[in-house]
């Protein structure tokens, strides 16, 4: 799986789609987590290799679908 996120000033996760390997995108938002805790250090450079463009992830956003019970 491959993981998407939107994370915001604080490093917590704004938005996040999660693409399989059948090519299924599913996209969820902190209302589908049970918690949300700071994830990514924005300005540490190990990161910088997998930021990908506002567009890009923007496709990705509009193709996914939303599947509450993943999280359940």
């Amino acid at each position: 799986m491959i993981y998407l996120m939107e994370v915001g000033p604080d490093g917590r996760r704004l938005r996040q789609v999660e693409l399989t390997e059948g090519g299924v995108a599913y996209r969820s938002t902190p209302e589908d987590w049970p918690f949300n805790p700071p994830w990514v250090d924005r300005y540490d450079p190990v990161w910088v290799p997998f930021v990908i463009g506002q567009e890009e992830f923007e496709a990705q956003w509009t193709r996914a679908v939303h599947d509450p019970s993943r999280w359940d």
